[in-house]
C-alpha cells in the first residue's frame, strides 16, 4: 500500500518514528546540558535561577495542549453520539446517568496521566537527587510538586466534567 506522496505506508512510518526519536534526543540532550553544565544557571543576587526551566514550561505547554486535545475528543465523541444522547435524555434518563460514561473517561485519563507523571518525576529526583544537592543547595519536598500536580489535575478535570455535563444538556435542545 502507498500513501498520498507514493511512498510507502512503512517508510513513511518509520521516519515519523525516527523523527520523534531525534526531537526527544535534542530535549534530552538540551536538559542534561543545562542540568550538569554551568550554562544552564543563572547567578542572581537574590536567587539561583536556570534555565533548565525554559524545558519545564515547554513541556508545559505540551501537557496543556494535550489536556485541550483531551477536551476536543471527548467533544467530538459527544458531538458524534449527540443523536443518541437526545434519545437518552427523552426516554427520561437524566443528565447524570447519560454523562457518566464520558465523566468517567476524563477522570480515568487525568488520574492515570497524574500517577504517571507524579511516579516519573519522583523516580527522576530520586535519581538525580546527589546531583541537584551538588549544584544548588535545595532541601524542598517532592510532595509540594505532588500536590500541586493533584490540584491541576483535579481542576482540569471538574473543568472538563462541567463541559461534559453542558453539553449533554444541550443535546437535550436539539
Amino acid at each position: 500500500r502507498t500513501v498520498a506522496g507514493g511512498k510507502n505506508m512503512n517508510t513513511k512510518k518509520r521516519k515519523d518514528l525516527v523523527r520523534d526519536q531525534v526531537i526527544f534526543a535534542l530535549f534530552a540532550a538540551i536538559v542534561l546540558l543545562m542540568a550538569f553544565t554551568p550554562i544552564g544557571l543563572i547567578d542572581l543576587p537574590i536567587i539561583k535561577a536556570t534555565l533548565l526551566h525554559v524545558p519545564v514550561i515547554i513541556g508545559s505547554v505540551i501537557l496543556l495542549l494535550s489536556f485541550a486535545i483531551l477536551l476536543l475528543s471527548i467533544s467530538l465523541l459527544m458531538q458524534k453520539n449527540k443523536d443518541k444522547i437526545h434519545s437518552l435524555l427523552m426516554l427520561g434518563y437524566n443528565t447524570a446517568t447519560v454523562s457518566r460514561p464520558y465523566i468517567q473517561i476524563v477522570v480515568i485519563v487525568n488520574v492515570i496521566a497524574f500517577i504517571v507523571s507524579a511516579i516519573s518525576m519522583i523516580v527522576f529526583r530520586i535519581i538525580y537527587y546527589a546531583e541537584i544537592q551538588a549544584m544548588v543547595q535545595d532541601n524542598s519536598s517532592v510532595w509540594l510538586s505532588v500536590f500541586v500536580g493533584m490540584m491541576l489535575a483535579t481542576a482540569i478535570s471538574i473543568f472538563n466534567i462541567i463541559s461534559i455535563c453542558r453539553k449533554v444538556k444541550k443535546a437535550f435542545w436539539i
